[in-house]
C-alpha cells in the first residue's frame, strides 16, 4: 500500500483532479477532499460514502483512503493536504479540544452552502495559479480557515452558527465599514451577547478579530493595488490615518508604506 507525505516546507497546500484516483493508500497528512462537480464514493477504512458536489470530507492520517467512480459520472475535486501540526495550531485557535474532538470523530463529512463552495472554489483555483509559494500558502490558508469550522462539532451549534455567520460578514471586503453592534444587528444578537460568544470560541473578542481581518486585507491592497494608503484605511472602515499606521504596524511590523516600498 502506498503512503504519501508532504514536503518538510509546505503546511498546506492542494491539488485539483479532473478524474477519480482510484489507488487504496495511506498519508502522513489530514486532507480535505471538496468536490466541485459530479459525485464520488469516498472510502475511508472499508466504509463506503457517496459524495456529491458542495460535498466535502475530512480524511484522518491513519484512514486507509479510496476513491470510486459512481458509474460513468464524471467529477472534478480537489485533495487539500494539511500538515498535522498546522491543524492542530489551527484547532488551537479555535478552542481548547478541537483537534482532540476531530481526531477521535468518524464520518467527517459536510455540505456547503453554493455560495460558500463558490468562494472557496476561486481561492483554491487561485491558490493553484499562483507564481509565488508566499501567495498560493496565503490563499491556501485562507480557505483552510473557512473549511475548519464546517466540520466542527459544538454542543451549541446556535452559537457556532453565529460564530460564522459574524466571521463571513466580518471577512466580506464591502462590509468594512460596518461597525460591531450594526453586525450584531444582522445576525439577530446585541454586540455583548456576540462577544460573549466569541469569547467561548477563544478567539478573542469581535472587535479584535475585525481589526486583524481588515489588517489582513489593507496587506492585500498594498501588494496588489496601487490605491493611496488614505483610500485604503477609509476601505477598511479606518477613517483616522495615525491610527491606521499606528494598527497596521502592530499586526504587520511594518508601516503601511515601508510595505508597499519593499513592494516596489
Amino acid at each position: 500500500m502506498i503512503t504519501y507525505k508532504m514536503s518538510d516546507q509546505v503546511e498546506i497546500s492542494s491539488r485539483f483532479w479532473p478524474n477519480v484516483f482510484q489507488t487504496v493508500h495511506l498519508h502522513t497528512f489530514w486532507e480535505i477532499l471538496f468536490l466541485c462537480k459530479g459525485s464520488l464514493i469516498n472510502s475511508l477504512d472499508g466504509k463506503e460514502k457517496e459524495i456529491h458536489t458542495y460535498d466535502i470530507a475530512l480524511i484522518k492520517p491513519e484512514n486507509v483512503h479510496r476513491l470510486k467512480p459512481v458509474l460513468l459520472d464524471e467529477c472534478e475535486y480537489y485533495n487539500i493536504t494539511v500538515k498535522d501540526e498546522y491543524l492542530q495550531q489551527a484547532c488551537r485557535c479555535i478552542y481548547d479540544g478541537l483537534y482532540e474532538e476531530l481526531h477521535a470523530s468518524n464520518d467527517l463529512y459536510a455540505t456547503l452552502s453554493p455560495n460558500l463552495h463558490n468562494k472557496l472554489l476561486k481561492l483554491l483555483k487561485t491558490a493553484n495559479n499562483s507564481f509565488s509559494k508566499a501567495q498560493a500558502d496565503k490563499w491556501h490558508k485562507i480557505a483552510f480557515s473557512f473549511l475548519l469550522p464546517e466540520f466542527i462539532s459544538l454542543k451549541d451549534s446556535q452559537s457556532l452558527s453565529a460564530v460564522s455567520q459574524t466571521l463571513e460578514i466580518m471577512s466580506h471586503p464591502k462590509n468594512m465599514n460596518l461597525t460591531i453592534k450594526e453586525i450584531a444587528r444582522q445576525i439577530g444578537y446585541t454586540p455583548e451577547h456576540l462577544t460573549r460568544l466569541f469569547q467561548k470560541a477563544s478567539i478573542g473578542t469581535p472587535h479584535q478579530v475585525f481589526i486583524s481581518l481588515k489588517m489582513k486585507h489593507a496587506a492585500i491592497l498594498l501588494q496588489e493595488t496601487e490605491m493611496s494608503i488614505m483610500d485604503i484605511s477609509y476601505a477598511v472602515g479606518i477613517f483616522s490615518l495615525p491610527y491606521f499606521y499606528q494598527t497596521f504596524k502592530k499586526y504587520h511590523g511594518k508601516t503601511p508604506s515601508a510595505m508597499r516600498n519593499r513592494k516596489k
